[in-house]
């Protein structure tokens, strides 16, 4: 998985995996998203749109299926619970 550079008010970073087309967004306020079946194109458009947040809100949390989400867990709880998806363990 490769980190892919965003500017924007909600989203601390972006990690995109060509391979299987897994995108993973974490936001500023600590929650996490893993997305699967995303085309690098939406991916890259998603971490150049002048909003990043407005495009995921509108692009790709609407039409891409979510594997996991992080919502107020400790780091290492969300560690874990993203591990287990990266390698399968869901």
């Amino acid at each position: 998985m490769e980190e892919l550079s965003v500017k924007s008010k909600i989203i601390k970073s972006v990690y995109f995996s060509q391979e299987d087309g897994r995108l993973r967004i974490c936001f500023k306020n600590g929650e996490e998203r893993l997305f699967e079946g995303v085309p690098a194109s939406e991916a890259h458009a998603m971490t150049a749109a002048p909003s990043p947040g407005h495009y995921y809100l509108d692009r790709i949390r609407t039409q891409f299926r979510r594997l996991a989400a992080c919502r107020g867990m400790p780091e290492p709880t969300c560690r874990i619970a993203w591990n287990r998806h990266r390698s399968g363990g869901y």
